[in-house]
C-alpha cells in the first residue's frame, strides 16, 4: 500500500537565487512508496535545457509540433499513434525519408532564432552559442530516439493486467495549469486569456510587457506558486517495493521526466541509474548526497539552476504557456 504525504504539486521554477539555500528541511522527513519505474522512463528526457535555452521533447509538444508535422507530411493523430505505438521519433522520421538531424534542426528552430539573435545582439559570444547549440543537440538527439511508450504489469492475487501509458503526462498537465494559472494572476488576466495570447503566437514575456509587469514579476509569481513541492522532494523517501509494479510514483517519476534527477546525479557524483535504485531502496535525496559527501546546499542550487532554465526559456518562447 502506498504511504503518500500530501505535498504542492508543481514544477519548483524560479530565479531567486537564495531559495532553496534558505528552505528549512524538516527532521521528521515524510515516506512515499516508490513503485517500478520502467526503462524507458528512467531515460525519457522531456526537456533539452542549456544556456537559459529550452526545446520541450515531451509527447504533447512533439505531436503539437507544426513545423515537425509539416517536415513528416503527418497529422498530429497519425503522429500520435505510430508513438502511442511504440515507434521513436527517429524510426517514424527515416520511414519518411528525413534524417534524424532534420528533426533535431526543426524542433529547435525557434531556439536556433533565439540564439543567433542573441549573438547578434552581443548578448552571447559565438563561441557560448556554439556550446549550447551543441548541447541541446545532444539532448534532443536522445529524445528522437526514446519511445514515449512504457508498460507496466500490475500484479494481484488473481489476475495480472498489463497496461501502455505515456509517462506522467496527467499529472503534468495539471501541474501545467497550475503554473499558467499564477502567470495569469501576476498579469491580471484570466489563464483562458492568457492562455489564448499565448496560442495566437506571443510568448508569455511579451504579454507581459502589453500590461507593464517584468519578466522578473512571473518568474517570481509561477515560483511562489511551486515552491514548496521541490523542497520536499529533497528529503522525501521512498519505501522499498515488495517487487509488484503499479505504475511509478508521480513525483518521482517527475523528478525523471523533467531532469530533476539528472542535475542531482551530476551533482552528487553519482549515475542517474544509481541515484533511482537508491531512492527506490528508501533514502531521501539529501541522504544519498549526504552518503556520497556531497554538498546538500550545492545539490538544491543545482536543482535551482535548472528551475531557471526551463522558466527562463518557456516565458520568452513564442506560442508557449507551460504545456
Amino acid at each position: 500500500m502506498k504511504k503518500l504525504i500530501p505535498i504542492t504539486l508543481g514544477l519548483a521554477l524560479t530565479f531567486s537565487s537564495s531559495a532553496f539555500a534558505a528552505q528549512t528541511i524538516n527532521s521528521a522527513a515524510p515516506v512515499k512508496t516508490a513503485a517500478a519505474i520502467t526503462a524507458s522512463s528512467q531515460t525519457a528526457i522531456k526537456t533539452a535545457t542549456s544556456g537559459g535555452f529550452t526545446v520541450k521533447t515531451d509527447m504533447n509538444a512533439i505531436i503539437t509540433s507544426q513545423p515537425l508535422l509539416k517536415l513528416l507530411n503527418v497529422t498530429r493523430d497519425e503522429l500520435n499513434t505510430q508513438l502511442k505505438a511504440g515507434k521513436t521519433l527517429e524510426t517514424i522520421a527515416k520511414a519518411k525519408g528525413v534524417s534524424t538531424d532534420k528533426v533535431i534542426s526543426c524542433l529547435m528552430l525557434t531556439q536556433t532564432t533565439q540564439i543567433a539573435a542573441n549573438v547578434k545582439a552581443g548578448k552571447l559570444t559565438q563561441a557560448k552559442s556554439t556550446q549550447v547549440v551543441n548541447e541541446l543537440k545532444t539532448q534532443i538527439k536522445k529524445a528522437v530516439q526514446q519511445k514515449y511508450v512504457t508498460t507496466t504489469t500490475t500484479t494481484t492475487t488473481t489476475k495480472t493486467t498489463t497496461t501502455s501509458k505515456t509517462a506522467a503526462d496527467s499529472k503534468s498537465s495539471a501541474v501545467d495549469n497550475e503554473r499558467l494559472n499564477a502567470a495569469a494572476k501576476a498579469l491580471g488576466l484570466t489563464e483562458a486569456q492568457l492562455k489564448k495570447q499565448a496560442e495566437a503566437g506571443k510568448s508569455i514575456v511579451q504579454v507581459a510587457k502589453t500590461y507593464d509587469v517584468s519578466e522578473q514579476t512571473i518568474a517570481n509569481a509561477v515560483y511562489k506558486q511551486d515552491q514548496q513541492w521541490l523542497s520536499e522532494q529533497l528529503q522525501v523517501k521512498w519505501e522499498k517495493t515488495d517487487g509488484t509494479a503499479k505504475g511509478a510514483n508521480e513525483d518521482l517519476q517527475r523528478l525523471v521526466d523533467d531532469g530533476y534527477l539528472s542535475k542531482a546525479a551530476s551533482s552528487i557524483g553519482v549515475t542517474q541509474q544509481s541515484l533511482l535504485k537508491q531512492l527506490q531502496e528508501g533514502k531521501s535525496l539529501n541522504e544519498v548526497c549526504e552518503q556520497n559527501n556531497a554538498d546538500t546546499a550545492k545539490l538544491a542550487s543545482a536543482l535551482e539552476a535548472h528551475c531557471k532554465d526551463q522558466i527562463a526559456s518557456q516565458i520568452k518562447t513564442a506560442g508557449e504557456h507551460f504545456e
